[in-house]
C-alpha cells in the first residue's frame, strides 16, 4: 500500500467519505484548519451528498475577557489545542501567545512586542507536532 494511503483520517456519514488525508500532511496540523481543508476542497472523482447534519452541541464554559492582564485577550487570532488538551492562543494586539488548561486556568505565556527572538508582532495561527513544540505565524515580523 503506498504511503499516501496508510494512516488516514476520514470522516464518513451513510452516503460515504467526504475527505481524508495522510498522517504526513495532518501532523501539526490543528483541528480547525482540517476541518475546513475537508470543507472547503471536495475530491471532484467522490460524489457528495447533502446529508442533514445529526450533531447536537452542549456548551461547555467559556475564559478570559478583553485587556492586558493574564487571562486577558486582545484579538485572539488563532488557538490549537496540544495532546493533553492544553489550549495555545495567539493574542495578537498583546503580541504574546497564552495556554490554558482544560479547564480554561492559565498556567502561563510568553512573547512581547518588538523584532527580536521571543517577540512578536501581532501573532496569528499556531499548530503542534507530537514532539510538543509550538509554531507560530508572526504576521508582521513575516516569519514562523
Amino acid at each position: 500500500m503506498p504511503e499516501e494511503q496508510r494512516n488516514q483520517i476520514e470522516r464518513k456519514d451513510s452516503g460515504g467519505g467526504i475527505g481524508r488525508r495522510p498522517d504526513s500532511v495532518r501532523r501539526g496540523m490543528n483541528a480547525a484548519n482540517y476541518a475546513r481543508g475537508l470543507i472547503t476542497k471536495p475530491e471532484p472523482e467522490r460524489e457528495v451528498a447533502v446529508t442533514t447534519l445529526g450533531y447536537s452541541f452542549e456548551f461547555l464554559r467559556k475564559w478570559g475577557t478583553r485587556g492586558t492582564g493574564d487571562g486577558h485577550f486582545s484579538h485572539p487570532a488563532g488557538l490549537v489545542i496540544d495532546g493533553e488538551g492544553n489550549v495555545y492562543v495567539a493574542d495578537s494586539e498583546n503580541y504574546r501567545i497564552q495556554v490554558s488548561d482544560p479547564h480554561g486556568r492559565f498556567p502561563r505565556k510568553w512573547g512581547t512586542q518588538g523584532t527580536g527572538d521571543g517577540q512578536f508582532d501581532h501573532p496569528r495561527e499556531l499548530a503542534t507536532d507530537g514532539d510538543g513544540n509550538v509554531y507560530v505565524a508572526d504576521r508582521r515580523n513575516h516569519r514562523i
